[in-house]
């Protein structure tokens, strides 16, 4: 996932928001991010890709919300590969 500047970002939440600025929260700590893309996107952080992924077959089985189009995502946020 990309950002939108050229600054390097201390941690998940920080570079979600430069990647994703239209988003209306973020929640959670850790480096894999459920993204859902439902009129406004809305971000939740979590330690393990499992976590993740567990999350998001509930969501993508009960929806996330009242305007819900079941567009679900996760992407890691690699640090790392940030700097």
């Amino acid at each position: 996932m990309k950002h939108n500047c050229n600054r390097t970002h201390r941690n998940a939440r920080t570079f979600m928001n430069c990647a994703i600025p239209e988003n209306i929260w973020i929640t959670g700590n850790g480096d894999y991010a459920l993204i859902a893309w439902c009129q406004y996107p809305s971000i939740s952080l979590w330690p393990t890709v499992e976590e993740a992924e567990k999350k998001k077959a509930f969501i993508d089985k009960t929806r996330c919300g009242g305007q819900c189009v079941n567009r679900h995502e996760i992407a890691h946020v690699d640090m790392e590969g940030n700097r």
